[in-house]
């Protein structure tokens, strides 16, 4: 029987040990969004930030054709001026638009488990979505909806660092 268990621990580890799929290349993306005060906990607050650069042809060492797909990996906002208790924010979701076609709309990160303990730094949860068709434009609209859980105190002057992966097509 312990042979059995350890024989089944050395292959649960093994199959959890599998080598990832290595991307082409990482891309960054920056944005800035004024956050203004007394914002209300009732609504969701849109935010739109229009032609934000991907800069799409300085990551890009091979032609577009060879990527595949491109994913979220990571993304956080922060307060640019003065630290900010994020822990204000009940739920958050931004999602890339397309500049050439406006219906092109994906959700790249979101979060809604948002501890209430204070938090300088708001850290998102990235979506499955291919975003290769929108991120391979060298502008891109990005839409921000926000849920807080009290009144803004404050105007919070952010800024949303994003980062995807590309895959190279196998």
């Amino acid at each position: 029987m312990r042979k059995f268990i350890l024989g089944l621990i050395v292959i649960i580890f093994g199959l959890s040990c599998g080598s990832g799929e290595t991307p082409l290349f990482e891309m960054e993306v920056q944005a800035e969004l004024i956050i203004p005060a007394g914002l209300n906990s009732l609504d969701t607050h849109y935010f739109y930030v229009r032609d934000v650069p991907t800069r799409i042809a300085n990551y890009a060492v091979t032609t577009f054709n060879d990527i595949d797909r491109i994913q979220s990996s990571n993304a956080r906002l922060e307060d640019r001026v003065l630290d900010f208790d994020f822990s204000l924010v009940d739920q958050i979701t931004i999602d890339l638009i397309s500049n050439s076609n406006p219906d092109n709309q994906k959700e790249v990160f979101y979060n809604n488990l948002i501890p209430f303990n204070n938090q300088d730094e708001l850290r998102l949860l990235s979506s499955l979505s291919d975003v290769s068709d929108i991120l391979t434009e060298e502008l891109v609209d990005l839409e921000i909806r926000l849920i807080f859980k009290t009144f803004t105190p404050r105007e919070i002057d952010t800024r949303l660092f994003m980062t995807f992966n590309a895959y190279a097509t196998e």
